[in-house]
């Protein structure tokens, strides 16, 4: 399982008051991701809506999550939807078959933020063999699209790398071809060429 670092998807985490002092604030940190708002702002909605306690978890959350969702008083930017789910699955499972998209991964004692197969979570909290218990969907937040954890550099580079192989491969087939062959390499050469200055 990948994780990135969630301080560096809050909105001015640094500057928050009350992020010096508290703890267990895991669904803080979640609304504050998930809704693009800062960590103070978070704090004072999860509060609200969660009735969580200053350095204390939210307790009965997937109920009051469930009634924020049904609250037809309540506009969001986007959309908030719970996932249908027969039974609790492993961290590891749920990465595996919500790897594209934002989610609210509820555990028994946690939320954490699962974006396109990466926990946006500090490492070591969910683990592989963790029980999710509920899953929420998130989508058509417009901050979303900033959203760029390392796992897209990385993704970009190995991606880079395939296709330099698969022209290498290209260009052994060709050599042993006539000189229709060799034509046919530098042209793919250049092709290379091109694609490998597009993603890098």
């Amino acid at each position: 399982m990948k994780f990135s670092n969630p301080e560096n998807y809050i909105v001015d985490f640094t500057k928050s008051y009350n992020q010096k002092y508290e703890t267990n604030d895991c669904v803080v940190i979640a609304m504050s991701i998930l809704f693009g708002i800062s960590y103070d702002e978070a704090h004072g909605f999860s509060r609200g809506f969660f009735n969580r306690s200053e350095r204390e978890g939210a307790y009965s959350f997937e109920k009051s999550m469930d009634k924020m969702i049904r609250n037809p008083n309540l506009r969001y930017n986007g959309h908030v939807k719970k996932i249908q789910m027969r039974t609790s699955m492993s961290a590891k499972k749920v990465t595996q078959e919500f790897c594209y998209g934002v989610y609210l991964a509820v555990t028994i004692d946690h939320v954490s933020v699962l974006h396109n197969g990466i926990w946006i979570d500090y490492e070591g909290i969910m683990k592989p063999r963790t029980e999710v218990t509920s899953i929420y969907q998130f989508g058509d937040f417009e901050h979303y699209n900033n959203f760029k954890p390392e796992h897209n550099k990385k993704a970009s580079f190995i991606d880079s790398i395939f296709w330099i192989i698969a022209g290498l491969i290209l260009g052994i087939f060709l050599i042993s071809l006539t000189d229709d062959g060799k034509r046919d390499l530098e042209n793919g050469k250049r092709w290379l060429k091109r694609e490998v200055r597009k993603r890098f």
